[in-house]
């Protein structure tokens, strides 16, 4: 079993970025991949970070370089996409 305490999926139009924040890992790379749209990549130091867009909020990936294991999966604000 991958995760003892994955929970039925969530219908993606009641999802916002505090739901979103409270999910487990697991349950956040299921939502994203399968709703998500990538928008753009950046490299910072050991990583390289996708950014994606999931219903009205921005989503950062950071996958470690070289292995790409996730090591960070978040929801941002339009502030700190605009920083960055």
């Amino acid at each position: 079993m991958l995760c003892n305490n994955f929970r039925p999926e969530l219908p993606v139009d009641i999802i916002d970025k505090e739901v979103f924040d409270e999910m487990n890992k697991t349950e956040k790379v299921s939502m994203l991949f399968k709703y998500g749209s990538e928008l753009l990549c950046r490299e910072e130091k050991h990583y390289t970070i996708s950014l994606y867009l999931l219903n009205d909020f921005f989503v950062e990936v950071w996958y470690r370089s070289p292995s790409q294991k996730i090591e960070r999966i978040e929801g941002t604000t339009h502030e700190e996409v605009a920083e960055n």
